[in-house]
């Protein structure tokens, strides 16, 4: 099926007249205080005012931006595949005949598509990137902490793009396996996401963590602005006042890699617990 299939353009001319009325209307997408932008390019897609009750890992939302979004049809008048219009980057479903939204559409979004701007403050979303062993224990605690909204595992730090697991288990492509956290720094500050993360690995570690040995496992934190690098030196410092010798590397943000499928949420799926990893008080 394809845009030609008359069934298929009559819904989506209706989609497009309901957004565009909206829009006359005041009431979508009038950028206002808070926006829901694609992760990667930035581009505002979603309002505030349209987002709808969905479940935890997805957003939904009743209108999109007009002209920031690309349909592809996959199911006949049901539901069609969405992408950014800007970078083509895929972002979910739109759900058509929907009853829980007025217009009788749903845009169903993979939360890790999108960020989440507010005019009016600092990003209400904020990013970070740590390594710190396997992924799997990294991600498994970092979960339980309130303010954190998603994690990704995946690579960063290394000299080959787009690299796969096997590729970074031969030590030779120079990868941290590495979480990415999206959080919310109004609940939880950089700082406070540091001391946790010094409390679930060993930092003193120098080439792996507790039996993963190899390069791979090494700690880091992956610094994106001055702030958090001189945050991570004053921890870093009062760690060794306390009499440990830190291992942890402060090394600059570069591209991160998601990892394949079967690594997110590892444990979750497992039903199981880490064995590198463990909470330890410290601060």
């Amino acid at each position: 099926m394809d845009f030609n299939d008359l069934s298929y353009k009559k819904t989506y001319v209706a989609l497009h007249n309901s957004c565009n009325q909206s829009l006359k209307e005041g009431n979508d997408n009038s950028y206002e205080d808070e926006t829901y932008n694609c992760k990667n390019c930035n581009t505002p897609l979603f309002s505030l005012k349209n987002k709808l009750a969905s479940r935890i890992g997805w957003f939904s939302f009743a209108n999109a931006i007009p002209g920031k979004i690309r349909h592809q049809p996959v199911t006949e008048n049901i539901r069609s595949e969405i992408f950014c219009n800007c970078c083509g980057t895929f972002l979910g479903y739109i759900f058509f005949s929907e009853r829980l939204s007025s217009n009788g559409f749903r845009y169903f979004i993979n939360a890790l598509s999108v960020k989440i701007k507010n005019k009016n403050l600092e990003n209400v979303t904020r990013t970070a990137w740590l390594a710190g062993g396997s992924f799997w224990g990294i991600e498994y605690y970092l979960k339980k902490l309130n303010g954190v909204l998603y994690t990704t595992v995946g690579y960063m730090g290394g000299e080959i793009e787009n690299p796969t697991y096997k590729q970074v288990c031969t030590q030779t492509t120079g990868h941290y396996e590495t979480v990415e956290i999206q959080y919310e720094p109004r609940k939880l500050s950089y700082e406070k996401l540091l001391k946790y993360f010094f409390e679930i690995h060993d930092f003193t570690q120098t080439n792996g963590q507790n039996s993963d040995i190899g390069p791979q496992y090494r700690s880091a934190i992956f610094w994106s602005t001055p702030e958090e690098k001189d945050i991570a030196i004053k921890l870093m410092k009062r760690l060794s006042q306390m009499g440990f010798k830190v291992a942890t590397q402060l090394l600059p943000v570069t591209k991160f890699w998601p990892a394949e499928n079967y690594h997110q949420d590892y444990y979750m799926h497992k039903q199981d617990q880490p064995h590198s990893h463990k909470y330890h008080k410290i601060f």
